[in-house]
């Protein structure tokens, strides 16, 4: 008896597929600390530190909140996409560092 091997092939890669895909994740209240994460003289970028040390990239987070080590409470959503983090490169020209994932804020406080 000969079985095909293709059908099998084909569900065991869907279900692959389907568990490393990651989807978009919505945070309520969640508290954070912004860290600055310097780039050159001048370039300067702000994310926002989970409590489970995870580094988000927030779209806009407002000036009054650029401050290195200012504790937060947000809400928003975390997208599937990510941004380049830069650092200082041996020119101070930026030189990518790491990717972390994009955070669109629907709110965020001073803790």
């Amino acid at each position: 008896m000969r079985t095909s091997w293709l059908p099998t092939f084909l569900f065991s890669s869907l279900l692959f597929l389907s568990a490393t895909c990651s989807k978009e994740q919505a945070m309520t209240d969640a508290n954070g600390t912004v860290k600055l994460f310097l780039c050159s003289r001048g370039c300067e970028q702000y994310l926002i530190a989970t409590e489970k040390g995870e580094l988000l990239f927030p779209e806009d987070i407002p000036v009054e909140l650029k401050t290195d080590g200012t504790e937060v409470v947000f809400s928003g959503t975390v997208l599937t996409t990510k941004k380049q983090v830069n650092k200082p490169g041996p020119t101070d020209a930026p030189e990518p560092d790491f990717m972390a994932p994009i955070l669109k804020l629907d709110k965020i406080e001073k803790r």
